[in-house]
């Protein structure tokens, strides 16, 4: 994405903060990260046993291909905040 596009669309796009450990769900939408470091985890039958697989922070986009490809898309798949604030 462009950063022409990008800007085109931000005004457009909510700002929301989430706390530590609380879930994002980019299947729903896109999610640019502007501070701290959320982790990407996958679990296939346990929620308590898990992977983590990616660990993304300021600057990167969740929720499309190009950004994580395709990764948040996956059900067994969750975002968890680890940074006080994101």
């Amino acid at each position: 994405m462009s950063e022409r596009t990008l800007l085109e669309h931000l005004d457009q796009m909510p700002l929301l903060e989430k706390k530590q450990n609380e879930l994002l769900f980019p299947d729903l939408s896109v999610i640019i990260i502007l501070n701290g470091r959320v982790i990407l985890r996958r679990h296939e039958r346990n929620p308590l046993d898990y992977k983590t697989l990616a660990s993304y922070q300021a600057g990167q986009i969740l929720g499309f291909d190009q950004g994580d490809d395709g990764l948040c898309k996956d059900c067994d798949m969750w975002v968890a905040v680890v940074s006080k604030f994101v």
